[in-house]
This record gives structure tokens, C-alpha cells and sequence, in this order.
């Protein structure tokens, strides 16, 4: 009986990663679409596309982090405010854009690990400041606007 419940055991692992890798693949798409999102929204000066957008990259990430990771994304948001008042920051929308799409690169590539949250956090964080805007008030919205969703994904669609 143990070697069967062994058998079992192997496949239900087997099995979780299969749908830990399942939901990984299409956060991953859903980071990239809110980056592009918020690159959008800097290229055209939409003060409110972008607070949308901040948040929404925020969400996926914590996301993303929880089921690939499970890093301390607190811990890593202190370091990025710490970054950010260590330096002046740079209000160049090309090289804000060219960041952002080389952190839409890295989790895409190296999905959510230390450097990716860390540079991808940065970002948003000054990206947040240049606007004049609050990444916690960024980040509340964006939860404000998700917390009474019920439905589900399907074939990529909520």
C-alpha cells in the first residue's frame, strides 16, 4: 500500500507544478500586458493611465512572486523606496520606457526572481514619483478595482 501512495504522492506533486507552471505562463503574459499598459500611458502623459497602471504591474507581480517564489515582496519594496533615496531621480521618458520594457524582458525570461522584482519595483516606484503620484495610493486602486471579482480566467479571459 505505501508504494501506491508514493505513486500518488508523485503524481500529485507532479500535478502542482504543472498548474503552478499553467498559472506562472499566463501572469507572466498578464505582467508584460499591464507593462506595456503603463508604457502606453508614459509615452502619451496620462496621468491616470499610468496610476492605473502602476498598480495593476504591482498586482501581477505580487502574484506572480507568490506562486513562483514566494519572496519577501515587502522586504524588496522597502529596498526599491531605499534605492530611491539614495539617488536623484531622472525624469527621461525614453529611458523610464526603454526600463520598463527591459523589465518586461526579464520576466519574461527570468520570470520573478530577486533582480526582476527588485529592478521591475524601482521602476514603478520612480516612475510613481515623477507623476507626482503615491505608489500606495497606485497600489489601492488597483486592489479596489479587483477585490469584488468573482468570475474566473478563461482561455486568457477574465
Amino acid at each position: 500500500m505505501k508504494i501506491l501512495e508514493s505513486i500518488e504522492d508523485i503524481k500529485m506533486q507532479d500535478l502542482i507544478k504543472k498548474i503552478e507552471r499553467w498559472a506562472i505562463d499566463r501572469e507572466l503574459d498578464k505582467t508584460a500586458e499591464e507593462m506595456a499598459e503603463l508604457i502606453i500611458g508614459i509615452s502619451k502623459d496620462n496621468i491616470e493611465g499610468i496610476k492605473d497602471s502602476i498598480g495593476d504591474v504591482f498586482v501581477t507581480l505580487v502574484i506572480g512572486n507568490m506562486i513562483d517564489e514566494k519572496l519577501d515582496i515587502e522586504k524588496y519594496y522597502k529596498y526599491a523606496k531605499e534605492d530611491l533615496n539614495r539617488r536623484d531621480i531622472e525624469d527621461d521618458k525614453r529611458a523610464k520606457i526603454f526600463g520598463l520594457a527591459q523589465d518586461m524582458m526579464e520576466v519574461i525570461r527570468d520570470e520573478y526572481y530577486y533582480d526582476t522584482l527588485f529592478h521591475t519595483l524601482v521602476d514603478l516606484v520612480e516612475i510613481a514619483e515623477i507623476h507626482n503620484l503615491k505608489f500606495t495610493d497606485c497600489v489601492e486602486s488597483a486592489y479596489d478595482e479587483i477585490k469584488d471579482r468573482k468570475g474566473k480566467t478563461i482561455d486568457g479571459c477574465f
